[in-house]
């Protein structure tokens, strides 16, 4: 979220170098969450999260270019758009962390 309001490109390059490097730890542990929710059903767990995967980068892609539409200002538009990822990176984190559920934790 950084990235879109640092005016220095080295700056800018070195936040988005070792975001790629969390994406990729996020991006394995996000499948692995996946398989581990429902243990009997991993085939239809994973056609399920594949499925709103390519929802989510749908919606993602409409709000994106809704956004930098709303804006006619090139650098408020970028801004405003970073906003708008951060908020809903956010909300993401939030329903997992609400939403998901430990399956080796007894339920009480």
């Amino acid at each position: 979220l950084l990235a879109y309001f640092m005016p220095y490109i080295i700056i800018f390059l070195v936040l988005r170098w070792s975001a790629s490097i969390l994406i990729g730890i996020v991006a394995a542990a996000a499948s692995n969450l996946a398989l581990e929710q429902v243990p009997q059903f991993r085939g239809t767990m994973m056609s399920l999260a594949s499925a709103f995967s390519g929802v989510g980068t749908a919606i993602g892609i409409a709000v994106a270019g809704t956004v930098l539409n709303l804006y006619t200002n090139a650098v408020t538009g970028f801004q405003a758009l970073g906003l708008t990822v951060g908020a809903l990176a956010f909300a993401g984190a939030l329903v997992n962390l609400f939403f998901a559920k430990d399956p080796l934790k007894p339920r009480s």
